[in-house]
C-alpha cells in the first residue's frame, strides 16, 4: 500500500469514528514520514479525545514544528493544555499566539499599502518604516 493510500484509508477510518484503526495507520505513516502534517494532527486529536493529553501535546508540537502559525494546531495545543490543567502555560502560549497574529495582520496591512505605492517608492516606504 502506498503512503497516499494509507493516508486515505486512515482518514476514512477517522471520519467514520474508528479511531483505533486510524491511529494504527497514522502511526505507521509517521514511522515512514515523521513530519506528515495530517497524521500528526489526527493522532493529536485522537489522543486528546481519549484523555491522553501528554501524547496529544507531543503530536501538536510535531505539527507546529512544520507549521508554527497554523491556527488549528495552535488552538488544539492550547485547548489540550487547558484540559491537562496547565493553565499558566496555556495563557503564555495564547498570549504568544495573539502577538504573532497581530504582527502578521500588521504586516499584511503594510504589504497592502506598499502595493499601492509606485515601485520606486516601495523601498523608501519600508526604510522609513524600519527607522
Amino acid at each position: 500500500m502506498s503512503l497516499a493510500d494509507g493516508l486515505k484509508l486512515a482518514n476514512q477510518y477517522f471520519e467514520q469514528g474508528n479511531y483505533r484503526q486510524s491511529e494504527s495507520i497514522y502511526s505507521a505513516i509517521l514511522r515512514i514520514q515523521p513530519g506528515n502534517f495530517v497524521a500528526n494532527k489526527r493522532i493529536a486529536a485522537i489522543n486528546e479525545s481519549f484523555g491522553r493529553f501528554d501524547a496529544a501535546l507531543e503530536f501538536y508540537k510535531n505539527a507546529l514544528k512544520r507549521s508554527p502559525i497554523h491556527l488549528e494546531f495552535l488552538t488544539g495545543y492550547i485547548r489540550t493544555l487547558i484540559k491537562k490543567g496547565s493553565i499558566v502555560e496555556a495563557k503564555f502560549v495564547l498570549n504568544q499566539t495573539k502577538t504573532i497574529y497581530e504582527k502578521a495582520k500588521a504586516f499584511d496591512q503594510l504589504n497592502s499599502l506598499s502595493k499601492q505605492l509606485k515601485p520606486s517608492k516601495k523601498l523608501e516606504f519600508f526604510y522609513k518604516y524600519l527607522e
